[in-house]
């Protein structure tokens, strides 16, 4: 199973916001409230406080908000494919979000204040180890500021065009950043419970520092300035 912590741009990023975003652009949103969406969506997709989504074989010409206490699920098996042409933003609290398929993401996907004790559960996906998995991320991938608590956060089998952060989390769990292409940089700062970085190959550097006890590192390829080159982070 793979589940994407997501709740994670165009254009719209910078009118959305992350706290209190209900909706993107001036068009109408689509709500997607205890339902499945299937097909091609025109407009900014959003999944109410306390509510789950699932997009199956979807396409969004929009972004995907999901709000406080929310689950979002992408894909339902592995010949499922959907392409969201905008970002993934969740509000602070929100639920995690699974992965199924190929989903590629044409903007950024930013993770904040995630929890693994959503209000909103979805129908036949018990897991409740947050990831993200096996996606494409053209934009940057933020996963910042998740709950005390909480389990560890995987970002794993990822293609990332842009830059990854890991901050400022608190999950006691242990998380995971491992088997990732990134043409960017990584940085892996201030968080509690340890984790793993490893074999993933960056194309830009590593930074790291803060973390509590430090994450383990080992069998990356890092072009640029590894700062995980001792074998912790």
């Amino acid at each position: 199973m793979r589940r994407v912590l997501v709740g994670g741009l165009v254009a719209a990023t910078a009118a959305l916001g992350l706290a209190g975003a209900t909706a993107g652009p001036a068009w109408a949103a689509t709500t997607c409230a205890n339902t499945t969406i299937t097909g091609t969506v025109y407009t900014d997709v959003i999944v109410p406080a306390g509510q789950w989504c699932v997009l199956h074989n979807a396409t969004i010409y929009g972004n995907v908000v999901a709000n406080p206490g929310s689950g979002l699920q992408i894909g339902t098996g592995s010949a499922d494919h959907s392409a969201i042409y905008g970002s993934i933003l969740s509000n602070p609290t929100m639920g995690a979000v699974d992965t199924f398929g190929t989903v590629a993401v044409s903007g950024s996907v930013q993770l904040n204040g995630l929890s693994t004790t959503p209000t909103a559960v979805i129908p036949g996906n018990s897991d409740p180890f947050p990831e993200v998995d096996g996606m494409t991320i053209s934009g940057p991938l933020s996963v910042t500021n998740a709950q005390p608590g909480a389990v560890g956060v995987n970002v794993l089998r990822d293609l990332l065009s842009g830059p990854v952060a890991f901050t400022d989390n608190n999950l006691p769990g242990g998380s995971q950043i491992a088997t990732n292409t990134v043409y960017s940089s990584i940085t892996v700062t201030n968080n509690t419970g340890g984790g793993t970085l490893s074999g993933d190959t960056v194309y830009g550097g590593v930074a790291c520092g803060g973390n509590a006890p430090p994450w383990t590192a080992s069998a990356n390829t890092v072009y640029g300035t590894n700062g995980a080159a001792g074998g912790t982070c």
